[in-house]
């Protein structure tokens, strides 16, 4: 609130100061507070603060009264307006392509481990209103300590896959990431999967999209899977999170 009238006081400020400029060099200030003037009953009076204010809005009528100022201040005026609808427009543009634009998501919906590979599924879906255009997933499963530190840089190397694909508003695809068990060790692959374990696996990677004003955009996950017992549970992680 306090911003607000702050940025109104601004350009109130910022509209009054040329036009009492305008008054003061057009018409001049004669009146001196320190100079008396002889009163009806003889005495020197000197002016008081309300007499200053009458000879001010007296002046401000007087530049009313001429067309040059006038049309000088309408000027202004319209150019303040124009500014102010050029900025409205702006807004209006980008809340509407904020309403109307493509957002994906993605998070593993199943972990399944098998004699020899472990597979995460990971579901795609469009959040948005519109389609998401040339949609490209890349993803990575391996074992990390857990939990990483701010530092660790998840990458995944793209692939070349050339499979790109369009997603529509409301639908979702399904995308499978996996790791071989040759890629661990009977000891990584039982701290991974042990409840209080210094490992887990992890599942990340990058969405990349474009929506349908033509502008890129993208969607990066990471989980790591949590073993309760025989069940395999998707956490989230707090890096790695994070979307255009």
């Amino acid at each position: 609130m306090l911003k607000k009238f702050c940025k109104y006081a601004a350009l109130t400020a910022l509209i009054a100061y040329p036009i009492l400029f305008w008054i003061w060099k057009s018409y001049g200030f004669p009146i001196d507070v320190n100079t008396c003037q002889t009163g009806a009953n003889g005495q020197c009076d000197y002016y008081a603060p309300e007499h200053i204010y009458l000879f001010v809005f007296g002046k401000i009528g007087e530049a009313f009264s001429d067309s040059l100022f006038i049309t000088a201040l309408a000027t202004v005026l319209l150019a303040f307006i124009t500014g102010g609808l050029v900025v409205v427009g702006y807004l209006q543009i980008r809340t509407t392509r904020a309403q109307l634009r493509a957002y994906v998501i993605a998070h593993v919906i199943d972990s399944n481990a098998k004699p020899g590979r472990f597979t995460a599924t990971v579901k795609i879906q469009n959040a948005g209103q519109t389609p998401a255009y040339k949609m490209k997933v890349i993803s990575r499963t391996c074992i990390l300590i857990h939990p990483p530190t701010m530092a660790h840089e998840f990458l995944v190397i793209d692939p070349g896959n050339p499979s790109i694909a369009m997603l529509g508003p409301g639908l979702h695809v399904t995308h499978p990431s996996h790791i071989a068990t040759s890629e661990m060790t009977e000891e990584e692959f039982s701290d991974a999967t042990s409840d209080n374990g210094w490992l887990r696996i992890y599942t990340y990677g990058t969405v990349t999209y474009v929506d349908i004003f033509n502008k890129p955009q993208w969607t990066n996950f990471c989980l790591f899977h949590q073993w309760d017992h025989e069940s395999v549970t998707g956490v989230t992680s707090e890096y790695h999170n994070d979307a255009s």
